[in-house]
Parts: structure tokens; C-alpha cells; sequence
């Protein structure tokens, strides 16, 4: 089949499924779909996340440390503020969560919304961010990604950018906004065209301050070392061969 998927799991989380299934009388796959489904959600927004985080290159580790943190959050049922304070979250999540809210003081957002809004006044908080909001936020992300047509094939950095905003503002709105239930809700809707524009100014904004750094090739020597092993294939003729090379930041 070439939907198969195969999993390597240890030994007691299997035996742990199969007897879920015997005494359910359903199968395994049923029974863990729902959790593979926004498992996979979770884990795509949170790789996204990484990789729209203009400030540094991809740290593969970095990645598994937070994917780690907001998958924590949902094993024990609450948002580890006794074990992970404000000061872990900020420095293992990226850099772009706090750029966020930098641009939002920066392009006076919370200012131009108390101008347009009526019976609702936003105030400027980071205090909703820990672990479980990140995990949806993540959640968030590649639910969106998938469900608005993002490319699986190729990572679109714009849609996945917009997606980002969007939901960071949307929740910004939704922590830091005051009043009735019926302002809160009707304000939110009526104003729609005034947060496209803050999103769009917004992006444009983060593209300007992580402009990408430029690069200088740099060659890569090969070694003198004579290889063990099978002698290298001869290049065919009518094909330059090409050095190794790598990037350096100016």
C-alpha cells in the first residue's frame, strides 16, 4: 500500500496498543488516529516556526528542546509554570514569538486599535505565553498551513509567515483586550480589514529587521587522504566536476 506508514515504538507503548485494541475490539490504527492527526499538526507548526525564525540558521537540537517543552505541557496536563518559568520559555523558544511582540510596540499596534475600537480597550501583555500556549500555537500553524492549501511538497516561508502573524495577533487580541463579550467578539470582526493591514505591515516589518545576511562561497578542500574502500567513480565525459562548497556570513 503506498499510504503504509510504519513506526518503530518501544516495547511497552506497543504492548500497551495492542492491549487497547483487545479490550476496545478496535483497531490500532483507529484508535490512535485522532492523536496522530494533531500530533502531526503540532509537530509541522512547530518546525515551521523554526524555520520562519529569520535570526539564526536551523539548530536541529534547538528544535527538539522546544518540541519537547510544549509536548510536555499536554503529558502532564498543565503549562509547567512551577517547573518551567518565563525566563526557560523565552530562551527556548524562537526568536521570532518575541519579535512579535517588539513589532507590535514598534508600528504602535495596541495604541492604533484603542483609537478604532469601541467599548474595548487592548492593553500590551506577554504574560499568556508558557509552554501550552505555545504547543497551540504550533497546533495552530499547521492546522492552518494544511487546511488553507500551504504546498507539502515545498515549504511556502510567505503562507507560513502570514499564517504565523495572524494567529500571534489574533491571540494578542484575544489575551490583552478588554470588555464585553459582545465588543470583544463584534470589535474583532467589524475591524478584519484593519488586522489585515497590521499583519501585512507587520511582515514587511520582520522582513526589513532579518534582512538575509549575505554570503561569501567559501571552498572546501578536498583531503590528501587516499579513501578506503571502493576506488570513486570516474566523472563521464562532457561533465564538469564540481568543488564543495559551503557559506560563510559576511
Amino acid at each position: 500500500m503506498a499510504d503504509l506508514l510504519t513506526l518503530r515504538m518501544n516495547t511497552v507503548d506497543k504492548k500497551a496498543l495492542t492491549l487497547s485494541s483487545h479490550l476496545s475490539d478496535m483497531p490500532v490504527s483507529r484508535l490512535i488516529m485522532p492523536f496522530m492527526a494533531e500530533g502531526t499538526r503540532t509537530v509541522l507548526g512547530s518546525t515551521i516556526l523554526h524555520h520562519i525564525d529569520r535570526s539564526g540558521t536551523y539548530d536541529r537540537r534547538a528544535l527538539e528542546m522546544f518540541t519537547n517543552m510544549i509536548m510536555e505541557s499536554s503529558r502532564t496536563g498543565s503549562n509547567l509554570r512551577f517547573l518551567i518559568g518565563p525566563e526557560d520559555v523565552r530562551r527556548t523558544s524562537p526568536k521570532v514569538v518575541w519579535d512579535f511582540f517588539d513589532i507590535v510596540s514598534e508600528a504602535n499596534i495596541v495604541k492604533r486599535m484603542n483609537e478604532v475600537m469601541e467599548e474595548v480597550r487592548v492593553r500590551m501583555g506577554t504574560a499568556y505565553v508558557s509552554s501550552s500556549f505555545l504547543r497551540y500555537l504550533c497546533y495552530r500553524i499547521g492546522d492552518d498551513y494544511v487546511t488553507t492549501g500551504g504546498s507539502l511538497d515545498r515549504f511556502d516561508y510567505h503562507q507560513a509567515s502570514e499564517i504565523f502573524f495572524t494567529v500571534m495577533l489574533e491571540r494578542f487580541y484575544h489575551h490583552n483586550a478588554e470588555g464585553t463579550a459582545d465588543a470583544l467578539h463584534s470589535q474583532f470582526f467589524i475591524h478584519q480589514g484593519l488586522f489585515r493591514e497590521f499583519i501585512t505591515e507587520m511582515m514587511d516589518r520582520y522582513n526589513e529587521r532579518t534582512r538575509e545576511r549575505k554570503l561569501e562561497a567559501i571552498e572546501v578542500q578536498s583531503s590528501t587522504n587516499v579513501p578506503r574502500g571502493r576506488p570513486p567513480k570516474q566523472a563521464r565525459k562532457g561533465k564538469v566536476k564540481r568543488s564543495r562548497v559551503v557559506a560563510r556570513e559576511l
